[in-house]
């Protein structure tokens, strides 16, 4: 359940980065912060994470690739992506691939809340 582990963020700008942890912080999650999917795939907390929220541009691996290498995870991290740039062949591609929302920047509280809801019903066996 997403509320019982941490929320993973991964943005290499770090002013955004700080901005979603503040807001999940605000809404009552901890989150732990990363600068790219490399720094997230050797942190230790990466085996308490209940959720992913990352950037779709990284350097490195994208967001939608971490999505990708999160979903063979056993058991499977779910992926929320984020975008600046939001493009509806993007968005598309990234929901086939698993992710479970793609959100734009800035982030809506409430969106980001019903996003956060859902991950924690699927991860749970709850209803949709």
């Amino acid at each position: 359940m997403v509320a019982d582990g941490v929320i993973s963020v991964v943005d290499d700008d770090e002013a955004a980065r700080e901005s979603i942890m503040g807001l999940l912080g605000a809404l009552g999650f901890a989150s732990a912060g990363f600068r790219d999917a490399a720094a997230l795939l050797a942190s230790a907390d990466l085996r308490r994470t209940s959720c992913v929220i990352a950037d779709f541009r990284l350097p490195g691996m994208s967001g939608l690739a971490l999505c990708a290498h999160l979903a063979e995870c056993a058991p499977a991290i779910p992926t929320i992506l984020v975008t600046a740039h939001p493009e509806e062949l993007t968005r598309h591609r990234a929901l086939r691939a698993g992710v479970r929302c793609y959100l734009q920047k800035p982030l809506d509280p409430d969106l980001l809340l019903a996003c956060l809801g859902s991950v924690s019903r699927n991860r749970t066996g709850g209803p949709e």
